[in-house]
């Protein structure tokens, strides 16, 4: 089962009192993790939990990722994003969906990566260029 977490600006004081709950039972790995929690809904931000074994629908994992259900659907007939069927329906793994994020979020790292790189490269040859140290 995946679960879509999001807090509302009324739920504030209520992941508040959790948090100082979650402090009053001292540092350990899954306290630390619910304290992560916790604070990313408190910033705002949507989550997804589930365990490796949950299967989500196209809409689902469109949601997740923040692309459109067809754009989904074309990773799907690609062969990008593994899946089983269900009568006429698609089910993607949870765990599969999860490393194509990880992979499109470090191809997007290293390409941003390599134009700064590049930037710094081409401000250097113009200084160079211009006698400007």
């Amino acid at each position: 089962m995946v679960t879509h977490l999001r807090s509302e600006p009324t739920d504030l004081p209520l992941l508040e009192q959790l948090q100082h709950l979650i402090e009053a039972a001292g540092p350990t790995d899954l306290t630390a993790s619910l304290s992560a929690v916790l604070s990313q809904l408190g910033n705002g931000a949507e989550l997804f939990c589930g365990d490796s074994d949950s299967s989500l629908t196209p809409a689902e994992v469109a949601k997740m990722l923040g692309v459109s259900r067809p754009f989904v659907y074309r990773l799907l007939d690609r062969g990008v994003l593994p899946f089983h069927s269900v009568g006429r329906d698609r089910r993607v793994p949870y765990s599969a969906a999860l490393a194509y994020a990880e992979r499109r979020d470090a191809g997007r790292k290293e390409l941003a990566e390599t134009f700064a790189s590049a930037d710094a490269d081409r401000r250097a040859l113009v200084r160079e260029l211009a006698g400007v140290d």
